[in-house]
């Protein structure tokens, strides 16, 4: 999988408007969470942004992520690429 892909399926959605996104090892497994910020005015949609990325993921790559929608500004802003995606 390639960040580039992860982004371009996250900039399709036009409500969200920051990502973070974590690859961590649970239990020998890796789990990928994305975090999602929603522009102003989409957050009472919470829940209807979050389950059609889950399913666009599972769809196109292959995997079933956790997306969790997150409080407008509670992401950083980054201007490269590479820092909104983590390993822990």
């Amino acid at each position: 999988m390639f960040p580039t892909a992860v982004e371009n399926l996250l900039r399709a959605f036009p409500d969200v408007e920051e990502f973070r996104v974590t690859l961590q090892k649970v239990r020998q497994m890796d789990e990928l969470e994305i975090e999602v910020e929603l522009r102003a005015g989409a957050e009472s949609r919470a829940q209807e942004v979050a389950e059609p990325i889950t399913q666009r993921f599972r769809m196109l790559l292959g995997f079933r992520p956790k997306v969790e929608v997150v409080a407008q500004g509670t992401l950083p802003r980054f201007e490269l690429k590479a820092r909104r995606f983590r390993k822990l």
